[in-house]
Parts: C-alpha cells; sequence; structure tokens
C-alpha cells in the first residue's frame, strides 16, 4: 500500500501535467485560479511532510520536528477548510459545460483523492494535542487531591464561640427565651393601656353644637335683650 508520500507525489505528477497541457487555453478561466493555488499547495505540503519525517526519524521530541508538524497541520488546516471547498465549487462549474466535463469530472475526482490522503495527517496532529489535554487535566486533578483545603467549620460553633449571649437571648434552637418573651408582654400591655385611655377621653367631650344661623330681625331683638 502506497505510503502518504508517495500518494501526494503521484496527485502532483497528475496537476502537473493537466497544468502543462492546459495552461496556454484556460489560464484565463475563472476556475484555472482555484486549480493553481491547489496546485502548489500540495506541492508545497509534499515538501513539507518529508521534512517532517526526516526530522521524525532522528528525534521525536525535537523542538524542530514539533515545528515541522505544526507547519504540516496548518497546511491541511488550510487545505481542508478553504481551498479544497473553493475548487470543488469550481469545477463543478466545470462540469457543468458540456465541452470540458470531462476535464471536470478528472480535476473533481483528483481533488477527492487528495482531500482523502490528507484527512489523517491532521486526525494525527490533533490526536497527539488531544492526548497531551488529557495528560495536563490528569496532573492538575492529582495536585487538587493532593491540595489542603483547610477543615470545614460549622456555624454552630462560630456563634457559641463568638457571642454566647445570643444562646442565653434566644435559647439552643434559635427560640426567644423567658426574659425576652416576659419583655414583649410588658410592651404589649403598655400599648393597649395607652390607646383605651386616648378612646375614652375622645368618647367623654360631646360633639361640639353648631351655632344655628338667623336672620337679620334674630340679630336685632338679640341686641335688644
Amino acid at each position: 500500500m502506497p505510503s502518504v508520500p508517495e500518494e501526494l507525489h503521484s496527485i502532483n505528477q497528475i496537476l502537473h501535467l493537466t497544468h502543462h497541457r492546459n495552461k496556454n487555453q484556460h489560464r484565463l478561466a475563472k476556475w484555472w485560479k482555484s486549480f493553481s493555488m491547489l496546485r502548489r499547495n500540495l506541492s508545497k505540503l509534499f515538501k513539507e511532510l518529508e521534512t517532517n519525517l526526516q526530522y521524525t526519524a532522528l528525534s521525536p521530541k525535537n523542538k524542530k520536528t514539533v515545528e515541522s508538524r505544526e507547519i504540516v497541520e496548518r497546511r491541511v488546516r488550510f487545505l481542508e477548510d478553504v481551498l479544497m471547498e473553493r475548487c470543488y465549487v469550481a469545477f463543478g462549474g466545470l462540469v457543468a459545460d458540456n465541452q470540458y466535463a470531462a476535464l471536470g469530472l478528472m480535476l473533481i475526482g483528483t481533488l477527492a483523492r487528495a482531500r482523502k490522503i490528507i484527512g489523517p495527517l491532521r486526525g494525527q496532529v490533533m490526536a497527539g494535542e488531544r492526548e497531551g489535554e488529557k495528560i495536563g487535566d490528569r496532573i492538575v486533578e492529582v495536585e487538587r487531591q493532593h491540595q489542603d483545603l483547610g477543615e470545614v467549620i460549622r456555624r454552630e460553633d462560630v456563634v457559641s464561640d463568638e457571642r454566647p449571649d445570643i444562646l442565653d437571648q434566644h435559647g439552643p434552637d434559635g427560640a426567644a427565651g423567658p426574659k425576652r418573651l416576659e419583655s414583649r408582654k410588658r410592651s404589649v400591655a403598655a400599648a393597649e393601656t395607652k390607646s383605651t385611655a386616648a378612646a375614652e377621653s375622645i368618647s367623654m367631650k360631646g360633639p361640639k353644637r353648631k351655632r344655628k344661623k338667623g336672620d337679620a330681625f334674630d340679630d336685632l331683638f338679640a341686641g335688644l335683650v
């Protein structure tokens, strides 16, 4: 079974021959720009992948190995998320044209083959990142288990230590004590006595008698009397 670099090399040869044969005829077409970008990026990916494999063979955890792996991952992400979708739309328009339908079908088939090949490259890098995240989470969990979080203190202990007079006034269950209940009863009785006395004083004063208004003759005779 061919390896990923061998498959990429085969695809790059097909795209190179297609570019050489159709450049003069289709270089001004709308789909040609997307095709050229695809050919260049797949060629760069092939070289970057070979570099990464060389560094990995020497030292898998070397700084250059990690950097080359990140470069490959960025290239694959750009191809899958941006460029290949654009190429699919452009090549689909070429298939719709009956005159160049065969060329469009060949390009779409090559595009699908390239997408299938580079897919695992992105998955391998992302799987390594996920494994690193899991290891980091396990380390944090172990540190939390060994961390001293202190001692649990109940609210009743704090109240009894800081303000013992609260238990004398409210009792052990938070209810009011005998002294406080007696004080409340005296206050209520005094308020009722004051309200009763005020009502009796108002009832003893009778309503004011209104002066009856008279006419001019009544006022005259009243002055003579």
